[in-house]
């Protein structure tokens, strides 16, 4: 498995024993659609409640730095909180699922596609390729249009 597969796969398992429903988003999202961009880190939106933190932070196994204070905390501010693999520093950030129209809207319509990292295929939800244009146009916006990586994105992904 690539350095980065491991980490996922850890995350992935995570999550289903936690019953947390996710996708993942962002560069991951446009590398699965074709479209390949570096990123400093993984970004994945989950449906999380802060009932489940105890058995997810669990589930993670000691494997990935992960500060239950921290989650809480970006769950009840709807920002997103970062867990980061110990052994190979892979950052990833959690954005808790919002109770925002279009975010529920993309949740909703997430495709499960099979990626192959390091010879171990993972099947794994992800964003469509229309939502995740939309998203970076999202994040263009909200950074007042000066961010040339959001654009530069948009315009590669159209």
């Amino acid at each position: 498995m690539s350095d980065f597969g491991q980490p996922l796969q850890a995350l992935v398992e995570a999550l289903g024993r936690s019953a947390i429903s996710y996708l993942i988003g962002g560069s991951m999202a446009s590398g699965i659609h074709g479209i390949y961009r570096t990123s400093l880190d993984e970004n994945l939106v989950a449906n999380i409640h802060p009932g489940q933190i105890a058995r997810f932070i669990q589930g993670l196994g000691g494997e990935f730095y992960a500060d239950a204070g921290m989650l809480r905390d970006g769950l009840e501010s709807g920002r997103s909180f970062n867990l980061i693999h110990f052994a190979s520093s892979y950052k990833f950030d959690i954005f808790p699922l919002s109770s925002d129209p279009f975010q529920r809207s993309q949740f909703a319509r997430r495709e499960s596609r099979d990626i192959v990292l390091g010879g171990v295929t993972l099947t794994v939800p992800v964003a469509t390729a229309e939502d995740t244009l939309l998203m970076k146009v999202v994040w263009y916006r909200a950074g007042d249009e000066v961010s040339e990586r959001q654009c530069r994105a948009s315009i590669t992904i159209i």
